[in-house]
């Protein structure tokens, strides 16, 4: 196979994920891969976490009894002859597989699953050397702050661990009394729901991408002002206590008017706010005064689980960071982000697993293969320019985005870049309906 394109066949994968997975196959395993066009596939892939998803494989071994094959699940379904990669996929993990399966077959390929997330994620303890500080907190409960000059937290800048191995378990619960109007559908069900793949509605994307006017991309100082302000957001709170969190190892609680959320430094928020609630805080600027963040043990989560677990869900920090940028973005930019160098993304976001963007496929492709500047993403890919400014506002959120100071290559001296990035872009465009 090492001269030569092998032919994946895919099976029980929803138009979206289907997307995604064929855009994994164009980053490091570019050239090797490539969805089935014909009847002698090389591999099968098979994702069994649909409703029939066992049904699903059986299918496609009465079909392909002799084909290597690979499972996708979320839990390891210890399928006989199947070589096993757990989601959230990893494109690492997924690449090696093929690799193995191709080589070797999947009768006796093990691939070890990643570790579970038990009911309450497991926490190593704080090192004894390195305790952590106490948090800036309402004077009722008597906590020594620990502030800067601007009455800021004494906290490191975030830094994200690989959390994607651990799957968020949510629990459903009831809107909290006096909580705004219903969120919209985020797809609209008076278009095609299935065309290609799933439609935003036209509500959806204002909650997360605003309503603002394009603007001329030549006149740079007013790109500079399509900018919103971190300070005293919701996102900014929350970024200082997960940064005290993941540094000390110690859960954080912050609570206010939205109620409380938990922190745990394995990279998990435990919330009792519904989205559409928090999404309402993200939008203003708060009262620091009115909010409050303390350490809290492990043990007094789990009591106040057991005692009202309807009230609780689980989140990845991750994806939570990633809504909250978008919620308070709303189609601006970041305000540390200079519009006239290029930027790019250090790694693909999982986007089967993150709140929704629009145009978010084709904008990562694009950011993950080359540098580009803002105004020159936005007139290549000729969408709106919030839809940009939005992703942008997300992949800084949680520390994807890089910013060069190296000057914007010209198209024509990107590798491949005017046939095969025309190419990507079509087949994805074409996938997810738009």
């Amino acid at each position: 196979m090492a001269d030569t394109t092998a032919s994946i066949l895919t099976r029980g994968f929803t138009p979206r994920n289907l997307s995604a997975f064929e855009v994994m196959l164009q980053r490091p395993g570019k050239g090797k891969y490539a969805l089935a066009t014909t009847n002698a596939p090389d591999v099968g892939v098979v994702d069994i976490d649909g409703s029939d998803g066992l049904k699903t494989w059986a299918q496609f071994r009465r079909d392909f009894p002799k084909l290597p094959a690979i499972v996708m699940s979320v839990r390891d379904p210890s399928i006989e002859g199947a070589a096993f990669v757990q989601k959230p996929v990893r494109v690492d993990e997924l690449l090696k597989t093929l690799r193995l399966a191709l080589e070797h077959g999947t009768e006796n390929l093990n691939v070890a699953p990643r570790k579970q997330q038990a009911s309450l994620p497991a926490v190593e303890p704080a090192e004894k050397a390195d305790a952590a500080p106490e948090l800036k907190s309402k004077p009722a409960q008597s906590a020594t702050s620990a502030e800067t000059d601007d009455g800021h937290l004494k906290i490191p800048k975030p830094a994200f661990a690989d959390n994607a191995n651990a799957a968020a378990s949510v629990v459903k619960r009831g809107e909290p009394e006096g909580a705004p109007a219903a969120e919209p559908e985020m797809f609209d069900n008076k278009r095609p729901a299935y065309a290609a793949s799933l439609t935003m509605s036209d509500e959806f994307i204002e909650r997360v991408t605003g309503s603002d006017e394009d603007t001329d991309l030549n006149d740079l100082a007013t790109l500079r002002q399509r900018v919103w302000r971190r300070a005293n957001t919701l996102l900014d709170l929350v970024e200082k206590a997960w940064s005290t969190a993941s540094k000390y190892r110690v859960p954080i609680e912050v609570s206010g008017g939205f109620t409380s959320m938990y922190l745990l430094p394995n990279g998990h928020v435990l919330l009792s706010v519904s989205d559409n609630a928090l999404r309402s805080y993200c939008v203003v600027h708060l009262d620091t005064s009115d909010i409050s963040m303390r350490r809290i043990g492990l043990g007094d989560i789990r009591e106040m689980m057991k005692a009202d677990p309807a009230v609780y869900r689980w989140d990845l920090i991750e994806s939570f960071f990633w809504k909250l940028a978008l919620w308070t973005a709303r189609g601006k930019l970041p305000e540390r982000v200079n519009v006239e160098q290029p930027v790019s993304i250090s790694r693909w976001p999982n986007l089967t697993r993150d709140l929704a963007s629009p145009y978010a496929m084709p904008i990562a492709s694009l950011l993950y293969q080359y540098p580009t500047t803002i105004p020159g993403l936005c007139r290549e890919l000729g969408i709106p320019q919030r839809y940009v400014f939005a992703f942008v506002s997300a992949a800084h959120a949680i520390g994807i985005l890089d910013q060069s100071d190296q000057a914007e290559p010209a198209p024509e001296a990107r590798p491949e870049a005017n046939s095969a990035k025309k190419s990507l872009f079509q087949r994805i465009l074409g996938r997810i309906g738009y």
